[in-house]
């Protein structure tokens, strides 16, 4: 709708959703009912044998979202956001095999990744974002 460069042809469709809730947007989880309204969640039938759960990446706090997530040969680029109103810490679990973690910065530097166990330790200021690149991830172990 904002800044279209195309050719208005026929009506835009624009769904909405009004939630009731008491106390504020946060006390509420808006941003966890926004991202199933906007994220459906798609079944698949696979023979996993006896796994019940077998989530490639896990936030041990709720609040952060994976924003983004995009390929580019053999790096995997996340982009996780803090939606809550503090500088909550939490972690980031990989279940799954990968050869190097980065943080890319706003102006596309690369720093070093801090994780032991396959976990990496999150602290995102409030509506922050951090992208992390993940070289060589393979999901084999799931």
């Amino acid at each position: 709708m904002w800044g279209r460069d195309y050719i208005i042809s026929e009506p835009t469709a624009v769904r909405y959703a009004l939630i009731p809730h008491c106390g504020n947007w946060q006390d509420a989880d808006i941003p966890l009912k926004s991202m199933a309204w906007n994220e459906p969640l798609l079944a698949v039938n696979t023979d996993c044998g006896a796994k019940r759960s077998a989530s490639l990446l896990e936030f041990s706090d709720k609040g952060y979202e994976l924003m983004a997530c995009y390929v580019d040969k053999e790096n995997t680029y996340i982009r996780i956001a803090n939606m809550n109103q503090k500088d909550k810490l939490a972690e980031l679990s990989i279940n799954g095999h990968f050869s190097k973690l980065n943080w890319v910065e706003l102006d596309g530097r690369y720093s070093e990744v801090v994780c032991k166990n396959n976990k990496v330790k999150l602290s995102i200021p409030p509506f922050g974002f951090k992208t992390l690149c993940i070289k060589g991830l393979s999901a084999e172990s799931l």
